[in-house]
């Protein structure tokens, strides 16, 4: 059996956002060819939309490892370490993928990426607000704020990173720190730099 058509099968269902087929044919692709880098990859993926991190990180750290130089791999397991709350292994992937690239429209991307997640954990933290867990609210800030500073890390010239951590900083009742941020977001904005 080849791992060709099982692949690319996979590649079309998880396209179409039909992971648990997706995961069935990356996992046949697998079992043809168990260095199959694209499908271990693709298999991550589709486990990480289902919501089941801890299985895609391990699938993400075992592709990595496999190739230690795609950066993209290193990116979607600081990703997963970022939805398991582990903040400094997330930014250990981070920056081991920021030292594999050399183009700065990859390192725009993965900023946007990151900046996109941590807008999901504050739109998390407001929803717990709204409902008096106090806990889990912080968390959530605390996470989008480190997502921003991921962000802002992988591309120094992102105003909307600096923004964000801003807005994460006052949520948590740190309004230095917020000032702090919102003046750079302003001077990163006037130098039109960044993601726009």
């Amino acid at each position: 059996m080849n791992s060709f058509e099982p692949f690319n099968r996979g590649v079309e269902l998880s396209m179409a956002q039909r992971d648990e087929e997706a995961l069935v044919a990356f996992d046949e692709a697998l079992r043809a060819d168990p260095e199959h880098l694209g499908a271990l990859a693709g298999k991550g993926i589709c486990l990480a939309r289902l919501g089941r991190i801890d299985l895609a990180l391990e699938t993400f750290i075992a592709a990595s490892l496999r190739d230690p130089d795609d950066p993209n791999l290193h990116l979607q397991a600081g990703l997963c370490f970022l939805q398991l709350g582990e903040v400094a292994q997330a930014r250990g992937c981070v920056e081991l993928a920021i030292g594999k690239v050399g183009f700065e429209r990859s390192r725009e991307n993965w900023a946007v990426e990151l900046y996109n997640v941590g807008g999901w954990y504050m739109k998390g933290a407001a929803g717990w607000r709204a409902r008096g867990s106090e806990t889990q609210e912080r968390v959530g800030y605390q996470l989008a704020e480190a997502c921003f500073g991921l962000a802002l890390e992988c591309l120094p010239t992102f105003p909307q990173a600096a923004h964000g951590l801003s807005v994460a900083c006052a949520a948590q009742g740190r309004r230095e720190d917020a000032s702090r941020f919102a003046d750079l977001a302003e001077r990163l904005s006037s130098a039109s730099g960044g993601p726009q």
